[in-house]
């Protein structure tokens, strides 16, 4: 891999930068890649025509059918079986489609979730085939189901293949979070960390546009972590005792209670509640949390006029990750521990389902990401330099049930890739990916002024995933924040044209009296990734105070020696 150092360009008039309140960790990074108009679709389904004839694709695969479960070579004979006026195999032709759609090539399911329920609950125990008359009631519920099925297999039901994952689901619970409301982008900047009582307040800012007056939100305590759903303008925000907190545009609208008590400890400090993910696509957001000393997760209902809280579960592997997130594709909650176990909970259903996997690593597993459009889960491991990244393709996972169960790839389907040259702060800890766009970031924490830039594969199903190429930076007068991980990532409303290159900016600003300096320095780097083009807003310490910087510019101004790209 050759190293080159970027050549000096002028800067460009077009760079605004919008400053605001003094933070209390050393650095927030949020990525901000614009993607390439032919970014890879993958979630279109397949008939089970398709299915039946492909079976290699979803090997060792378990399918629930009504309340039983059958295994891979049960659901193939199911396939195999010819209909012959019974609608019960019918019904399970489309409803093994349709799952395998669901599962394997993460086809949104938001469409017919009712449908499925009601399928499953025609099923009943089974065993198939069930002889069941069409023309009876209960065959003409099948039929019906059937062919609801058969539309959303064919891709004929809007939305089937759903629209790319909302901004801000998809994202771990990591300290910030933006906001995207149109072309306007705004974060919600929590003032402190955990293990700290003060200061209290989060700070809402302008990333792009001038859509709020940027503004420090009083709150009864230290908020360690905010969430963002794009849908409905709400931001949720847990602090480092039971309290939660909702805002709606710069106002707090209202402080509940979770079912948090105790505290649990992660490398970064402690905290009953620890962070929280959202998952705007149904309206809800998750909790990573204390139950009585036990580490474990709270959902929080958004729809209803006051959010209201679920039961609050315990995790089986005694560990949760310092930043969990949830897949609303697959209704998943991914968690990857400094235990070095990958937890996932399955939360499509009332009961959730959890399903661990021993992650070989050296270091310790410290966030969890995924690029959800794909199924491709990621962890980075902290005290590894240079960084190393757990990397698995979801869509070639068999789920094994259990207390708890169990998830596992063919040796094929993941690995641990080491990212030559990426030497962050305490090694690979904080991640983030940019929905619909498979870029991602990977930072450090407690210090340093590196991160790197990550690209994904576009595609899964089949092969090794691996990140493609990667770029590190060197940003002049940053520290890298606390735990949780400041970092998360978004495409940017605002793109512009494709061009072939990835770019990241910067730009340190000195301050006289709150305001920007006239004679604020400027710093840049950009680098060739993929087909992409990114930008970075980060935090940055001048040595006096830590200051927000929003970069919010297409230019492409270059000043060496802050970037060093990697040709591949």
């Amino acid at each position: 891999m050759k190293m080159r150092e970027m050549v000096s360009r002028p800067v460009a008039s077009s760079l605004r930068v919008i400053p605001v309140a003094a933070l209390a960790f050393g650095g927030m990074l949020a990525l901000t890649p614009q993607a390439s108009a032919d970014t890879a679709k993958t979630c279109p389904p397949l008939t089970q025509g398709y299915w039946k004839n492909h079976t290699s694709v979803w090997a060792k695969q378990k399918l629930t059918l009504g309340t039983t479960t059958y295994t891979q070579a049960q659901a193939e004979a199911i396939l195999q079986t010819p209909v012959g006026g019974d609608a019960s195999v019918n019904l399970a032709h489309q409803l093994i489609a349709a799952l395998l759609n669901i599962m394997v090539t993460g086809t949104d399911s938001t469409p017919i979730a009712k449908t499925i329920a009601d399928a499953n609950a025609l099923l009943g125990a089974g065993p198939i085939p069930e002889g069941i008359d069409p023309s009876s009631t209960v065959g003409q519920e099948m039929v019906a189901d059937a062919g609801t099925l058969d539309s959303f297999n064919n891709d004929a039901i809007t939305s089937a293949c759903g629209a790319p994952v909302v901004t801000g689901s998809c994202q771990p619970s990591s300290s910030l979070s933006v906001l995207v409301s149109g072309t306007n982008v705004t974060a919600y900047v929590p003032k402190a960390r955990w293990s700290v009582t003060t200061p209290v307040g989060v700070s809402v800012v302008n990333v792009e546009g001038t859509s709020i007056t940027p503004t420090l939100i009083s709150t009864p305590g230290a908020v360690n972590s905010c969430a963002s759903n794009a849908l409905t303008g709400e931001t949720v925000c847990t602090e480092n005792t039971s309290n939660v907190d909702f805002f709606s545009g710069t106002t707090k609208t209202v402080t509940l209670t979770s079912s948090g008590t105790g505290t649990i400890g992660f490398s970064g400090g402690s905290c009953t509640n620890c962070g929280v993910a959202m998952d705007a696509s149904h309206d809800r957001a998750v909790i990573g949390l204390s139950i009585a000393g036990a580490p474990g997760f709270q959902f929080i209902d958004l729809s209803t006029p006051t959010p209201s809280f679920g039961a609050a579960f315990t995790s089986p592997a005694a560990k949760i990750s310092e930043d969990p997130l949830i897949d609303p594709i697959r209704n998943f909650v991914l968690s990857a521990a400094e235990t070095n176990n990958y937890e996932i909970v399955n939360v499509s259903t009332s009961t959730p389902a959890f399903f661990e996997h021993p992650v070989s690593i050296g270091g310790e597993l410290d966030s969890s990401g995924e690029d959800c459009g794909t199924g491709i889960a990621l962890a980075p491991a902290e005290f590894n330099v240079p960084s190393r990244v757990f990397i698995a393709d979801l869509t070639q996972a068999t789920f094994t049930p259990g207390s708890p169960g169990t998830w596992t790839t063919p040796a094929t389907a993941a690995q641990v890739q080491t990212l030559s040259e990426s030497n962050l702060a305490a090694g690979s800890s904080g991640i983030a990916v940019a929905q619909g766009t498979h870029l991602g970031i990977v930072s450090g924490e407690f210090g340093g002024n590196a991160i790197t830039a990550i690209a994904l594969p576009t595609t899964s199903g089949s092969g090794t995933p691996a990140i493609t190429d990667w770029v590190s930076c060197n940003i002049p007068s940053f520290s890298n924040g606390f735990d949780p991980h400041t970092v998360t990532a978004y495409q940017s409303p605002n793109g512009g044209e494709r061009r072939d290159r990835i770019a990241g900016e910067w730009r340190r600003e000195r301050t006289r009296g709150g305001r920007p300096d006239a004679d604020a320095e400027h710093h840049y780097c950009a680098a060739h990734l993929g087909r992409s083009r990114l930008r970075i807003r980060y935090a940055a310490r001048d040595g006096r105070q830590l200051h927000h910087r929003a970069v919010s510019s297409n230019s492409y101004a270059l000043r060496p020696p802050h970037l060093l790209a990697k040709s591949r």
